[in-house]
């Protein structure tokens, strides 16, 4: 590095540190227009810095104040957002540019105007600032003082003749953005200086909704006194009380309802603020809107109630003031799922005992022929199963395509949902429509415990599915080697083929499972000793042999709906038991 260059540098850290003698670094031949890697040169540093003296000694060496940075910022811009007043004095004084512009639009003035710097701003304006210059995102300095809530800035820019009713690229106005954002002053300053209260976005919302959205109550009580319209609706024809509701501002809904909102207003799913506040557990605004009197049984376009979305969604404070309010349990959904059988899918226990209590029917079933007891049997909610065994669910109901209780907890290793089945009278050699039984699929998903636990309560370990697969080829085929070793003790045929002509040993000898196969090959033929009889029977201990392969024998049943399924995990297949899909 030459002498002249490291010169160069000395300035910039003297620019940095506010060193007032800079003289000497220019007899060492220092470039006063020097950059640093963001495109800084010593005036723009020392600007940022508030470093006064520094920059007046700059000047005096005839730097050029406008030098543009590679953002396009300079160093007045960077006086203003650091709120240097005497900085930007001089710069103002030497000629600096006052309505430069940076990459994004933005001038001195949004800069001073968004962090708040109020003598910044006045001295600006005393500059000739323009203070309705627009950004690339068409913000002004006021929407800017607005949006970050400072009312004496914003109460300035008005003065200073700042447009109050100027919108953005997205047609928002600063008393949108201040509402927004519950900054109560800055909504009085701008109403105060004649801001429309009912200008919306593009969107449609309006600084109502947006105050109600977020739940500011005394910027919706100052809205509504300048006249705030109550029933403006956004696009999809949704008021500020559901969104107050959605959001849990019961302080919001007081007041809303107070002023005479409509709390039986349909959006276009056909939600209710009801709907909305049950969905997301809402109590106290779910008593207050049922206290004036709102639709407890009115279903949304989906079929959805309020009780329904309560139920679903496990909220049992909810549910039982809806119940206090007489919803109808026997309500369904498109897909004629009822609250039962939704809170026993996703297993909430409490709702499903308050919902049986109420009357709800405990086998009644949905468009797949699924019933709660399925719902829960899959998704293994064991207490669920009890309490709805206890209430005489059928235990043997099976969906159109023939899945049952017990098939559905078995595909998915509920060993304690199988036990309890059972003990209900489950029919444990029941098939589907393809002939795959319980145990059947149980093999199939290597779910030994299951196995285990089956084989000596009268199940059929030769029974064989439409396409002839039996629990022992389900079971070889996918590696499962001790349930194989499970079922061949207990009497399973090795020698069994299915409808391709394939026994146990050849699917595991195609798969690649070597150690099945050749367990297989020793048995395949044999005359096994009936495992009652036999001094060395097997322990039906719980094994840990859980692959979770897939069911892949197409015996689901559902029905898509548009709310999300809330089912049996890891894709596996659910004999048509889950709610909706």
């Amino acid at each position: 590095m030459t002498p002249a260059e490291q010169a160069s540098w000395d300035l910039l850290e003297a620019a940095r540190s506010g060193v007032q003698e800079i003289g000497p670094l220019f007899d060492e031949g220092a470039d006063i227009g020097v950059e640093d890697s963001a495109g800084r040169t010593a005036i723009v540093i020392a600007s940022q810095g508030g470093n006064q003296r520094t920059v007046a000694a700059l000047i005096g060496a005839k730097a050029d104040i406008d030098h543009i940075t590679k953002t396009g910022g300079t160093a007045l811009m960077w006086a203003a957002h650091n709120a240097h007043t005497a900085v930007m004095r001089d710069l103002l004084q030497a000629g600096a540019m006052v309505n430069h512009q940076n990459l994004n639009g933005a001038t001195p003035l949004v800069f001073a105007a968004q962090n708040g710097h109020l003598e910044a701003a006045k001295l600006l304006l005393s500059f000739d600032a323009s203070v309705n210059l627009v950004a690339k995102n068409g913000g002004t300095a006021l929407m800017w003082a607005a949006h970050n809530g400072h009312a004496s800035v914003v109460e300035m820019l008005m003065a200073a003749g700042g447009d109050v009713d100027h919108k953005d690229s997205s047609e928002v106005t600063s008393l949108l953005w201040a509402s927004q954002c519950g900054h109560l002053k800055v909504c009085q300053a701008l109403l105060s200086g004649g801001a429309n209260v009912n200008l919306p976005a593009k969107n449609g919302d309006s600084a109502l909704m947006w105050a109600c959205h977020n739940g500011y109550p005394q910027v919706v009580v100052e809205l509504l006194s300048h006249k705030a319209d109550i029933k403006h609706v956004d696009g999809n024809s949704v008021p500020a009380l559901i969104w107050a509701a959605q959001n849990g501002h019961w302080q919001v809904v007081d007041v809303l309802m107070s002023c005479g909102a409509s709390c039986n207003h349909k959006d276009n799913n056909g939600d209710t603020a009801l709907i909305r506040a049950s969905h997301n557990g809402h109590c106290k605004v779910v008593e207050k809107l049922c206290d004036c009197r709102a639709e407890v049984n009115h279903p949304a376009n989906d079929g959805f109630t309020s009780p329904i979305m309560a139920a679903r969604n496990g909220h049992s404070e909810v549910l039982k003031v809806l119940l206090q309010h007489k919803a109808d349990v026997k309500e369904e959904t498109q897909a004629h799922a009822t609250a039962l059988m939704w809170a026993s899918e996703n297993g909430f226990e409490e709702c499903t005992q308050m919902l049986i209590e109420a009357g709800s029917a405990v086998s009644h079933s949905n468009c797949n022929g699924a019933t709660g007891l399925m719902c829960a049997a899959c998704n293994g909610h064991t207490g669920i199963v009890d309490k709805l065994l206890k209430a005489r669910a059928a235990v043997n109901a099976v969906t159109i395509k023939g899945g049952s209780a017990l098939i559905g907890a078995a595909l998915h290793g509920h060993q304690e949902v199988v036990l309890s089945l059972i003990g209900a009278k489950a029919l444990v050699n029941q098939a589907d429509n393809n002939g795959d039984t319980a145990l059947i699929q149980a093999a199939h998903n290597g779910h030994h415990d299951v196995v285990s636990l089956m084989i000596p309560r009268g199940v059929d370990v030769n029974s064989a599915a439409n396409d002839g697969v039996t629990p022992l080829i389900a079971a070889a085929r996918n590696g499962h080697m001790q349930v194989v070793s499970t079922l061949l003790a207990f009497g399973a045929d090795a020698s069994h083929t299915d409808v391709e002509s394939r026994t146990a040993q050849s699917w595991a000898d195609h798969s690649g499972h070597t150690l099945v196969a050749a367990a297989l090959h020793d048995a395949e033929g044999a005359s096994l000793k009936d495992p009652k009889e036999s001094s060395d029977k097997p322990s039906i201990e719980m094994l840990d042999d859980r692959k979770g392969t897939a069911c892949v024998r197409g015996t689901c049943a559902t029905v898509g709906n548009s709310r999300a399924c809330s089912g049996p995990a890891n894709g596996q297949q659910n004999q048509g038991y889950c709610v909706q899909q």
